[in-house]
């Protein structure tokens, strides 16, 4: 996060460690992305998972990275919980 907004990172950034996720996250493949090498996906967002809304909606992931004030209401909701789980 930078000043308490998403800050969106490629997979390849993150090392391939064990984490606990909370139980209500959700996982969605995007549109046609398929099994292939990581540079055929450059810059393609392939999967996410996360929250509800960012899973769910469509519309939310890109108003996430444009930090619409809407948006970011909603994912600062989920930023309590999910900092309680970082400290057990």
């Amino acid at each position: 996060m930078i000043n308490g907004r998403p800050l969106m990172a490629p997979v390849a950034m993150f090392s391939g460690e064990l984490a606990n996720l909370p139980a209500n996250w959700m996982f969605r493949i995007c549109g046609d992305a398929r099994p292939a090498p990581a540079q055929d996906h450059a810059g393609e967002t392939v999967a996410i998972w996360g929250y509800r809304e960012l899973v769910e909606d469509e519309n939310h992931y890109p108003e996430l990275t444009e930090w619409v004030p809407e948006a970011l209401a909603i994912f600062r909701e989920y930023l309590r919980p999910a900092s309680d789980l970082r400290s057990e």
